[in-house]
């Protein structure tokens, strides 16, 4: 079977696949005109039905933070209100007793319990405020702040040098890049040997003589400019002997222990 055939035999078979199953030009749906109709409607959800872990505007729990500890949290809108929304009960309590929250302020429990709630026990502070509050609670507070502000500068110190680590590198880098290239070009050099000529200013005429010719045969110009070209290898060894042509002059150069042809 060749390629053709069996193109066309797969796509005659798709085609006609699932001819007996398909839906044909004027077909009635079975649930066609019983829509709203309730076949179990007392298992069924009724309006305004609200899941059993629902908790009403009010409602206050005890939740556990990252450290392990305990706050009370109030329930402040709902679903009526469009969205479920918590708030620290301690914050609740202080905005309702007609008190502002200025902006990177927050509230805190002065005695350290946070589950005392009370209105007295509350202060409203920012983050210096609330460091030096937990300082004049915990006598070791300051010791540990310390020991953090320490750790926290060896860590800047560490990435720092690491950063300078990692100049220095590219510095050291750059530079065996750089004496790569030089080394490489000196080698290029070598291997491709230049000679001193004289290009012609007006049509680009080059003489490699080593002084400057009278004037360019081509245009008759008289202005040169010493430039180098490299060496041409054209072959024709003889008995230990090889010719260099640059460019328009043939200069024999003598080439040891190479071997005379044969034959």
């Amino acid at each position: 079977m060749t390629r053709y055939e069996y193109t066309k035999l797969v796509r005659r078979n798709v085609s006609l696949g699932g001819i007996e199953t398909r839906f044909t030009k004027g077909h009635i749906p079975a649930n066609k005109g019983i829509k709203g109709i309730h076949y179990s409607p007392s298992t069924e959800f009724k309006k305004g039905h609200l899941p059993a872990q629902h908790k009403h505007v009010g409602t206050i729990e005890i939740r556990n933070d990252k450290s392990g500890k305990q706050f009370r949290w109030i329930k402040i809108s709902g679903i009526l209100q469009g969205e479920h929304k918590w708030i620290p009960y301690a914050r609740h309590l202080w905005l309702m007793s007609s008190r502002d929250i200025p902006p990177g302020h927050f509230v805190v429990h002065y005695d350290g319990d946070t589950l005392n709630d009370d209105l007295s026990n509350l202060r409203c502070v920012d983050r210096p405020g609330h460091l030096a509050l937990q300082m004049q609670r915990d006598s070791r507070m300051r010791s540990r702040c310390i020991k953090a502000n320490i750790k926290a500068q060896h860590r800047r110190k560490r990435k720092n040098l690491q950063l300078k680590a990692l100049e220095k590198r590219q510095k050291i880098q750059l530079a065996t890049e750089k004496q790569q290239v030089a080394e490489a070009m000196k080698l290029k050099a070598i291997l491709e040997p230049t000679q001193q000529a004289w290009l012609c200013a007006g049509c680009g005429w080059t003489a490699s003589d080593h002084l400057p010719p009278t004037f360019c045969p081509k245009c008759l110009g008289l202005s040169f400019e010493a430039v180098n070209i490299p060496v041409r290898k054209t072959g024709g060894f003889s008995s230990g002997q090889g010719l260099f042509e640059i460019s328009d002059k043939l200069i024999c150069s003598s080439i040891k222990n190479i071997p005379a042809p044969t034959g």
